[in-house]
C-alpha cells in the first residue's frame, strides 16, 4: 500500500507540474534563412535541432506541438498563432552577420537568446531565456557577443551576462499569446561552427540543456 501511494503522489506531481510547449523552425525550405559557407541553410539546421529539441521534450512525458514548416507562405504572424494553447513558444534560429565583418567570421560564434518586452508575459519569457541560457553555458556553450557589436540595426540590449538579449519589435515575441523566447543557437556563418553545429552529439547536448532550461522555468510559473 506504501508502494501504491507514492507511485501514485509521484504520478500526481508529475501531471501537475506538466507544461507544453510550442517549437517553432523559424524557415522553410523556399524562405530558408542564411546559408553556412557549405551551402546548408539555416532550415536545415533548424529542422534539425526542432526535432531533437522534440524528442528530448517528449522524453519527459510533455506536450511538444510543432508550427508547420511545409506551408512556405506562413507569415511571422501566422507563426505565432500556433502560440495560444501552450505555456511556451520557442523559435530556433541560426544566426548570421552582415557582409562587413566577414573578416571576423571565424570568431564569432557562439548562441544568444531574445525575449521582447513587449511580449503578454515578459517577465515568464525572462525567466526563461535566463534558465535556458545558464544551462547551455553549464553545458559548455558559450554566449556569443555579436549582438553588442556597435553595427546599425545589430545590436540589442544585453538583460543577462549569460547571453540573454532584448528584442522588442522581433515579431514572433511580440506578438506571442504565451511566453516566448527565441535561440539563435549558434552562428553558421562561422565555418567551423557551422562543421560543428552538424554534428548529431553537439545537436543533442544543445537539445538537452534547452530542454533543461525549459524545465527549470516552468517550475516557476
Amino acid at each position: 500500500m506504501k508502494k501504491l501511494l507514492i507511485l501514485l503522489t509521484a504520478l500526481y506531481t508529475s501531471s501537475a507540474v506538466g507544461f507544453s510547449v510550442v517549437l517553432d523552425t523559424g524557415h522553410t525550405e523556399t524562405d530558408y534563412g542564411a546559408v553556412s559557407p557549405f551551402n546548408k541553410t539555416e532550415f536545415s539546421y533548424n529542422k534539425a535541432m526542432v526535432e531533437t529539441l522534440q524528442r528530448h521534450i517528449s522524453a519527459q512525458n510533455r506536450d511538444v506541438k510543432l508550427v508547420p514548416n511545409t506551408q512556405p507562405d506562413l507569415t511571422l504572424q501566422q507563426r505565432t498563432l500556433y502560440s495560444g494553447e501552450t505555456d511556451l513558444f520557442v523559435s530556433i534560429h541560426h544566426d548570421s552577420f552582415p557582409a562587413e565583418l566577414n573578416a571576423q567570421r571565424e570568431i564569432l560564434s557562439g548562441f544568444s537568446v531574445f525575449v521582447s518586452q513587449k511580449n503578454v508575459n515578459y517577465p515568464q519569457s525572462l525567466d526563461c531565456a535566463k534558465k535556458v541560457a545558464a544551462q547551455l553555458i553549464r553545458a559548455g556553450e558559450h554566449r556569443s557577443r555579436y549582438h553588442e557589436s556597435d553595427i546599425e540595426g545589430e545590436r540589442k540590449i544585453l538583460l543577462d551576462e549569460r547571453g540573454v538579449y532584448r528584442y522588442d519589435d522581433l515579431a514572433v515575441l511580440k506578438n506571442a499569446r504565451s511566453p516566448a523566447i527565441l535561440i539563435e543557437i549558434g552562428v553558421i556563418a562561422n565555418p567551423r561552427e557551422a562543421k560543428r553545429l552538424e554534428q548529431t552529439a553537439v545537436q543533442e547536448k544543445i537539445a538537452k540543456a534547452t530542454t533543461l532550461g525549459i524545465t527549470d522555468c516552468m517550475k516557476t510559473r
